[in-house]
């Protein structure tokens, strides 16, 4: 992407396009991965609790160590994909490159975060789960308003 060497936005009008279009299918992936998790995890302690423990009151089962996996090596892809291509495109278009700094490494923490908090609330202990609901909805928030900036500096 030439773009992503030197800002030759103006250059290639096409590439605003392109551009454009990443955003808005990265906002829509990111709105619909806090929803897939809100429905099938839950972002409260005991939603979380639920998940990765069961109930045996509710014959809940706990949910298996595959399926855990196949989520974490899903989240890790799709982590790395976003905060690849919105991290370059947003360090470019930012004003200020401080703020850029700080907003890249917030987003890219917190991602971290929620990817590792699940296990470790499995096998180190219940306080990685507000870890991870805190961390998850930090990373997508995050993300989603920077998308929403680059969307915004690339309207003209």
């Amino acid at each position: 992407m030439k773009f992503l060497a030197g800002n030759a936005l103006d250059a290639t009008p096409m590439m605003r396009v392109l551009l454009l279009g990443l955003q808005l299918f990265s906002i829509l992936f990111l709105c619909f991965d806090m929803l897939y998790k809100f429905e099938t995890i839950g972002l409260s302690y005991a939603a979380v609790h639920t998940y990765l423990f069961g109930d045996e009151v509710l014959y809940i089962d706990a949910v298996l160590l595959s399926t855990l996996l196949e989520l974490l090596h899903a989240d890790t892809f799709f982590a790395m994909m976003i905060l690849l291509a919105l991290g370059s495109i947003y360090a470019r278009l930012c004003p200020s490159k401080k703020r850029a700094l700080y907003a890249l490494h917030t987003v890219m923490i917190a991602a971290l975060l929620a990817i590792v908090s699940l296990p470790a609330a499995l096998y180190v202990g219940n306080i990685f789960i507000g870890v991870w609901s805190v961390s998850f909805v930090l990373w997508h928030l995050g993300a989603v308003l920077m998308a929403l900036e680059i969307v915004w500096r690339l309207r003209r």
